[in-house]
């Protein structure tokens, strides 16, 4: 047969890589001891190798294999390897082989989760190549359906949807995720080598099946660095590289676990992995002809892979590994290598910002005011109330949502006659979703801000503006949209039972960088959260109470609220946004007065009360200053002033405060009651222990001098030398 001179080319280049190939290979098997090859004596009529990586899993392992071995499909082999566990993994591998032959063994010293990869699949004698990770597991059919799909159409690789679930028995949930959202790629042969938008398909590498002689050809592995995370995206992206004739399948049939407490998902120490990964996926389009071609590629996916690990690390490390993102970026930016086509317009204004300025990117989504990127990351989440309108039996079912921490929740207010509501919330600026509606019925889809109150219970309004909302298709908005929860956009269809109903959406928060400028109560809320309040109560009998007079601040609130009210007396409290305040205190009766100055009542969606801090630079009472320079405060850790006082008393009240951030010099202090809270904000780092130790050792030699005097006859200045010896006891604690 006469070939030509580029096939000829064709068969050279085929033949240099099958060459590299085996030269991997090699290095591959020779890296770490490999303890035992069990029974690889069978090699033929294989149809599908299926590569299994354990590392301590013993729990999960059972299922997995019983998965596996159930298949419909029986004309395959299952290549277990062990890298290096140290529980009753392997011990459970040979008692499965004692009954199924077609159990595999390699049992090899421990070298991560690439390594573990790579020489399984290097033993491989199949037809076709599939991954099922030990931890989870494969419905029956499977193999079969992938298998007809590949070799009726002569595939590089084909892939399929998948199950994402938690739990088991009566807590077990299972969530439906198309790897293709746009659906146009099923059942139809593509090339994922000239068409990049494939990279938008959902990063997995488990739920397909890759031929065998392809990913040798073209010397396709896992990159071999330590540990086991995010090897997987090189062999993904190089897949992708390569791939000439692909299909993906509507059906889903693996079931991807997600409460594995070991898996790395929810490992949040190695911080660099991905950085590590990305730097080889780069260093392999360096050595190759088509880098520029694939650029738009692997920005789109070291974008992705950046939210994902800053999603799952410790806050400590979020900024210093945001602040390194933010490098590599401009390295690609200054290189011209920085293409985001493939981003939505919202991710690309979000990476600009990253790369242009960092410092404002980490405050604004993870730290203005008090540190706690938790309570604010709130005011930037959307909500969307979905009801099926009908009797009481209606509902819908979400398929599929893309953003894997968002909450979706059907809260009994929701629950009635006319059927049973869906909350959706999100903080992630954009969320594709779909739903099944079941039975008839009126479809109503509300597109609102949160449920925020302030103490006396009345709504705050949260402004959300809704950039673009789609429905099966049809353009609701564009542009913007301004909402809130007593406003929303609001949507109706007339349903079928079974129907589905596919959603866009895009949106950002309402404030002072948005480009509406309609509205800034978004920067009310920021206000807030750096609000100080200062209780007030002159105890004595339940006449007993205290006017407030010359008020500095007129915007700020006063009010008596039912439980600062007892038989001894009727508290005050005060609140105030601002950053100074002077009042007057008029007391009415004799009495004890207790001024406590602490931050604002905030509470998660459980009840569990949240550390707002509040800086107190000053704190000057009757023009003694009791405060200068710092005291930090929250609503369960105030500072508290006691003083006996008269009928018609007047007490003068000036104080000064800011809120708590990574901007402020304070180092907060330590106490019993927030200890765990300044621990996960990585501020015990900040406390000096050599000078505290000096500082507690010149107290306690002024208070001996003052021992003799009775507490009575204590003044004021005095009260300056007790205050630290508190301190002290906080910290010891």
């Amino acid at each position: 047969m006469f070939l030509g001179n580029g096939g000829k080319f064709l068969i050279c280049v085929i033949s240099m890589k099958l060459k590299e190939f085996e030269d991997e290979k090699d290095k591959t098997l020779n890296k770490v001891h490999v303890r035992q090859l069990i029974n690889f004596d069978n090699t033929e009529n294989i149809k599908v190798s299926v590569v299994v990586p354990i590392f301590n899993v013993e729990t999960y392992l059972p299922q997995c294999l019983d998965s596996v071995l159930n298949q419909t499909l029986e004309d395959i082999e299952v290549i277990c390897v062990n890298d290096g566990s140290t529980d009753g993994s392997l011990e459970i591998l040979k008692d499965y082989l004692s009954r199924d032959k077609r159990i595999k063994i390699i049992n090899k010293d421990n070298a991560g989760y690439g390594h573990t990869m790579n020489i399984g699949m290097d033993m491989a004698s199949g037809e076709y190549i599939a991954i099922v990770e030990s931890d989870d597991y494969i419905l029956p059919t499977m193999l079969e359906v992938l298998y007809n799909t590949a070799n009726d159409n002569n595939l590089d690789f084909v892939k399929s949807d998948f199950y994402r679930f938690y739990g088991e028995g009566d807590t077990f949930i299972k969530e439906y995720h198309q790897i293709d959202k746009s659906g146009k790629y099923y059942g139809k042969l593509f090339s994922t080598c000239d068409n990049q938008e494939a990279y938008k398909f959902l990063m997995n590498t488990w739920t397909g099946l890759y031929k065998t002689s392809f990913l040798r050809e073209n010397c396709i592995r896992h990159f071999e660095t330590p540990g086991a995370s995010y090897q997987d995206n090189g062999f993904w992206f190089k897949t992708f590289f390569y791939g000439k004739r692909v299909m993906i399948v509507n059906q889903p049939f693996y079931m991807y676990r997600r409460d594995n407490p070991n898996s790395s998902v929810k490992n949040k120490e190695k911080v660099y992995a991905m950085d590590k990964e990305y730097d080889l996926i780069y260093g392999f389009l360096e050595d190759s002809e088509n880098k520029e071609s694939f650029l738009q590629a692997l920005t789109f996916a070291k974008y992705n892979n950046f939210h994902f690990t800053m999603d799952r690390i410790d806050l400590e490390f979020k900024e210093e590994f945001l602040k390194s993102t933010s490098k590599n970026f401009n390295k690609m930016k200054d290189n011209g290598e920085l293409r985001p086509d493939l981003l939505e317009e919202y991710d690309q204004h979000i990476l600009n910002w990253i790369i242009e300025d960092p410092d404002k990117y980490y405050k604004y989504m993870y730290q203005i005011n008090t540190d706690n990127y938790n309570i604010l990351r709130k005011f930037l989440e959307c909500r969307i109330d979905i009801k099926n309108y009908g009797n009481e039996s209606n509902d819908i079912m979400v398929l599929d949502y893309d953003d894997p921490l968002c909450i979706i929740t059907q809260p009994k207010w929701f629950n009635n006659k006319n059927g049973v509501g869906t909350v959706v919330n999100s903080t992630s600026g954009s969320l594709n979703f779909s739903f099944k509606c079941v039975n008839d019925g009126n479809l109503e889809i509300k597109f609102k801000g949160i449920d925020y109150r302030d103490r006396n219970n009345r709504k705050i309004k949260i402004y959300i503006d809704y950039t673009e909302i789609i429905i099966d298709d049809e353009i609701l908005v564009s542009g913007s949209n301004v909402a809130w929860h007593d406003d929303p956009f609001v949507y109706k269809k007339d349903v079928k039972d079974g129907q589905i109903v596919n959603a866009q959406i895009r949106w950002k928060p309402l404030n002072t960088e948005s480009d509406l400028k309609t509205q800034t109560d978004y920067e009310k809320i920021l206000d807030v959260l750096s609000e100080c309040r200062i209780d007030i109560k002159n105890d004595g009998n339940e006449n007993n109470r205290v006017n407030i007079i010359n008020l500095s601040d007129t915007d700020c609130s006063i009010s008596q609220p039912g439980w600062l009210k007892n038989n001894k007396g009727i508290g005050t409290v005060i609140s105030s946004a601002g950053n100074d305040l002077n009042f007057s205190i008029k007391c009415v009766r004799d009495g004890k007065l207790s001024i406590r100055f602490r931050a604002i009542d905030y509470r998660d969606r459980k009840g569990k009360r949240v550390p707002i801090l509040i800086n107190y630079n000053n704190i000057e009472i009757n023009g003694e200053a009791l405060v200068q320079g710092s005291r930090v405060a929250w609503h369960d850790d105030p500072f508290i002033y006691t003083k006996d006082v008269k009928d018609g008393e007047i007490i003068d009240v000036k104080l000064n405060w800011s809120p708590l951030n990574y901007d402020s010099t304070v180092k907060p202090e330590v106490t019993e009651r927030n200890v765990d809270y300044l621990k996960s904000m990585n501020d015990m780092k900040n406390i000096e222990i050599n000078a505290l130790n000096e500082e507690i050792k010149r107290i306690t030699q002024e208070n001996q001098k003052l021992k003799e005097f009775k507490e009575t006859t204590l003044n004021s200045s005095s009260w300056k030398i007790t205050e630290p010896l508190r301190k002290l006891k906080h910290l010891k604690h």
